[in-house]
């Protein structure tokens, strides 16, 4: 019944509210706590990392709970979410939430039943994709580093080619490999096609600012599979690796 996803906790009552945080931390979920809706959609937008679930109370003042559920899926789409409450399964099923297969805990609920729903719910842990930034700036490789450790990915560095393809001759699982195209020992070009011939599966985004991003267009033939011209905002960066590994 164990994790470490994040839990958004949305409940007026503070007793409550305090006794599933405290749960849930137990078995070493990451929780933020809110007392109402307007709260909770404010914490979200303002909270960097992924919120993996939605714990709510359904009848709550101000706005209810089926109501922040829908607004808080318009900012994370992939949320999940448990619905708690203390009235009967009668009056949840009016409010349509057992008709829409939402997942339910009755209170007062055991904090061994809260975490096995919030389980349930999530679904068995998986690792997090592991990504391998290539670049000779220590700069780019810690803001690299810091933007995609944020959104739930494991990261690696390497200043050059060469260190990367002793990582993944050593054994390494990678998923992905963001490398730049000019670089000292073993530049860019060289290191997609040596990861290309060597390792097929692993997926590759190049990235460069070099003479206008000319050699982007030479690392797509090579077998990249996206690019991206330096320099890269983070909502770039975001986007292009979460399309690039949804790939499959």
């Amino acid at each position: 019944m164990r994790g470490s996803e994040t839990v958004l906790i949305v409940e007026d009552e503070r007793d409550v509210r305090d006794l599933a945080s405290e749960a849930l931390e137990g078995y070493g979920y990451n929780v933020l706590g809110a007392a109402n809706g307007r709260e909770a959609l404010t914490l979200a937008e303002q909270h960097a990392a992924p919120i993996d679930l939605l714990l709510t109370d359904v009848v709550m003042p101000g706005m209810n709970g089926k109501v922040l559920a829908d607004q808080l899926r318009r900012q994370r789409p992939t949320i999940k979410t448990v619905f708690m409450s203390g009235y009967s399964d009668d009056v949840i099923s009016e409010s349509d939430l057992a008709k829409g297969g939402e997942a339910y805990l009755q209170k007062p609920f055991a904090p061994q039943d809260l975490a096995s729903k919030v389980r349930e719910t999530l679904g068995i842990g998986s690792l997090p994709k592991t990504v391998l930034v290539v670049d000779d700036e220590d700069s780019i490789r810690g803001l690299f580093q810091e933007l995609l450790t944020a959104e739930g990915y494991r990261v690696l560095v390497a200043s050059d080619g060469r260190q990367a393809c002793d990582l993944l001759r050593r054994g390494l699982d990678l998923d992905l490999v963001i490398t730049d195209l000019v670089m000292p020992n073993q530049e860019g070009i060289e290191t997609i096609q040596a990861l290309r011939q060597q390792f097929p599966k692993v997926k590759i985004i190049a990235i460069s600012g070099a003479f206008g991003g000319q050699f982007l267009s030479t690392a797509r033939l090579l077998g990249a599979d996206a690019t991206l011209m330096k320099p890269v905002s983070p909502n770039q960066l975001r986007g292009t690796v979460a399309e690039v590994l949804s790939r499959g």
